[in-house]
């Protein structure tokens, strides 16, 4: 390699060259830079501030779940105090949750496009449904509020998986059992294997209420086959005992 002069080392190159006409384009004409950079400048600010506000909101949304959460408890808790030594030994506490459904309910109504809204439509259909006697129409109820986290979570899978589920057990207990194959056939091509034992006995179920006895057998064979350890086989020998 031959060696360099120093006016090769010390003079600029092509590229410093183009720079240095750039930059002194640019210092004289720092109105026209200045119009053509400045909305690049706000698109890129715009970005970091939308997802600033988006977190903010989020925890916002977060912190008012939390509350409500708090108020549950706390219902709970008073009614705990209130029960007699006997109650309290045996867990038989049935606490008054009107007011933190009211709250799950506005709250899911306001935000029934983000997961903590989803969230509080699942708590406020656990809450209708905790009853000593759950009637027909607090099963309607609760398919009015589960429905629409279905619709609207296509998404998650958690939210489908949970109010899925419980549509399936609530569309069982009205004997609407069609509808309720349709879920348990939603969620068989959408959990994981984990969850299709639980899934496939509910199904049996299911088919044994319809009196689809051949459909239920095929069904419980097909737990025994592919989830014979689960704790859900066991249940499905007993059940194929019953057919």
């Amino acid at each position: 390699m031959s060696e360099l002069k120093k006016s090769e080392i010390k003079g600029p190159d092509a590229f410093q060259a183009r720079m240095f006409r750039v930059t002194n384009w640019m210092l004289l004409n720092k109105k026209q830079v200045g119009l053509v950079l400045l909305p690049l400048v706000l698109v890129a600010a715009g970005g970091f501030v939308w997802q600033a506000i988006i977190g903010k909101i989020k925890d916002s949304r977060l912190k008012e779940l939390a509350r409500i959460e708090d108020q549950y408890s706390s219902e709970t808790e008073s009614a705990y105090k209130k029960a007699d030594p006997a109650a309290q030994a045996s867990g038989k506490i049935k606490p008054d949750h009107t007011a933190s459904l009211a709250a799950y309910l506005q709250f899911n109504k306001a935000n029934s496009g983000n997961e903590e809204g989803w969230l509080a439509g699942l708590r406020a259909t656990n809450i209708t449904l905790d009853k000593d006697q759950v009637l027909s129409g607090d099963l309607e109820a609760a398919l009015n509020i589960v429905e629409p986290v279905i619709a609207k979570s296509s998404a998650s899978s958690f939210h489908q998986s949970m109010s899925r589920l419980m549509a399936m057990a609530i569309l069982e207990d009205l004997k609407r059992y069609d509808d309720a194959l349709k879920q348990a056939a939603t969620l068989l091509g959408t959990v994981n294997d984990e969850l299709k034992p639980r899934i496939l006995l509910g199904k049996a179920r299911i088919e044994i209420a319809k009196s689809a006895r051949d459909d239920a057998k095929a069904t419980l064979n097909l737990i025994l086959e592919k989830h014979g350890s689960s704790d859900e086989a066991t249940k499905a020998r007993a059940l194929m005992a019953t057919i």
